[in-house]
């Protein structure tokens, strides 16, 4: 397999086709390279001839020093499959018996194999892929939309830290589609359960009146990241933005405030004057 045959990541958001650029996997994935040495990475939602992942752990297979890449992708029929540890081997693509899914008995026996999942999963299929990867205990890198971090299935990692945001892209990325439209979507971000260091100490508001939750009144309301006060150490509801820029060195991320049913992590329900908010991350100055 060239290189020059692998042109575009797929993912899929909204039931609609989206493509990364390979500079965003790049600027990425750099900040990693130390930690990959001697890994064997997975890319489990990766057409082989297409990833920019692909492309791009095969152009730097030798300089990080990859033990082995893995990459599978859903097809209509067969999934395909690659399987290396040498970017030198060509023409390695072979069908998969079944259609390739990340949730296959084929790729969950893949998955096994590996160290760390590198890709950029259907935003529709996130939380399917979350529990699948992690359940099994394995590192990841990903591309996601910021309010999968309060999902039931991924915000146990969010409250102990483990899940962090990526350095790159945190107001959003760009991606291509079909028809050589450029989209770019605000929502989405980097997240990832590798080594990262702790963002700059947040400047702090020097305070001033707060509102506390109908439902919580342990709790302040604090609506803008700007607005957090210096002399309150109580319960606060933040926005999700708040995990773009934390620190774990200054604050603990505690729980979730939302409407749904509650759950280990969900506090309460965020009201205000009988006023449904959106939903928050509860925090706490350490």
């Amino acid at each position: 397999m060239s290189n020059a045959s692998l042109n575009a990541s797929k993912t899929k958001i909204d039931n609609d086709d989206y493509y990364t650029y390979y500079k965003d996997v790049e600027s990425e994935v750099e900040h990693y390279t130390d930690q990959l040495k001697g890994k064997t990475i997975y890319c489990n939602c990766d057409n082989p001839y297409k990833s920019q992942f692909v492309k791009y752990f095969l152009d730097n297979f030798e300089r990080i020093g990859i033990k082995r890449l893995i990459a599978t992708s859903k097809e209509k029929e067969h999934g395909l499959y690659l399987d290396i540890d040498s970017p030198k081997t060509h023409d390695c693509v072979s069908e998969l018996n079944g259609d390739g899914s990340f949730y296959s008995d084929e790729c969950l026996n893949l998955l096994k194999e590996c160290d760390v999942v590198i890709t950029n999963p259907p935003f529709s299929l996130f939380r399917k892929w979350y529990s699948t990867v992690r359940g099994m205990g394995k590192d990841i890198l990903a591309i996601g939309n910021l309010n999968a971090i309060l999902y039931k299935e991924v915000i146990a990692d969010t409250v102990s830290g483990r899940l962090r945001c990526g350095y790159t892209a945190r107001n959003g990325h760009s991606f291509w589609t079909d028809s050589g439209e450029i989209k770019k979507l605000g929502f989405s971000c980097w997240m990832t359960t590798l080594e990262i260091e702790e963002n700059p100490f947040m400047t702090l508001s020097d305070g001033g009146e707060y509102r506390h939750y109908d439902t919580y009144p342990d709790a302040i309301e604090v609506s803008r990241i700007a607005q957090i006060p210096s002399d309150y150490h109580g319960l606060m509801g933040v926005p999700i933005t708040f995990w773009i820029r934390y620190n774990s060195n200054q604050f603990r991320i505690v729980g979730k405030a939302d409407q749904n049913k509650g759950t280990k992590y969900n506090l309460f329900h965020p009201i205000i004057d009988g006023v449904k908010l959106y939903k928050r991350i509860v925090i706490e100055r350490i």
